[in-house]
């Protein structure tokens, strides 16, 4: 996955369930849980996203841009 869709699900997550979506909202978790396990994120994005610390993973996405 690459960042820009990585952004996508985290921005998607932080907005929380919307009209009872719940469906989409948990694949936008798994998605994002992941790429936590592939190993292949920076080492503090993948801190950030571990702990599901959503606002401050968007926050290193988009300064690193």
């Amino acid at each position: 996955m690459e960042h820009k869709n990585l952004k996508k699900d985290i921005e998607y997550l932080i907005e929380g369930i919307i009209d009872g979506d719940t469906q989409s909202y948990l694949s936008a978790m798994k998605r994002v849980d992941g790429m936590t396990k592939l190993g292949s994120l920076p080492h503090k994005l993948n801190h950030y996203l571990s702990r599901r610390s959503y606002v401050k993973a968007l926050e290193f996405l988009n300064s690193t841009n």
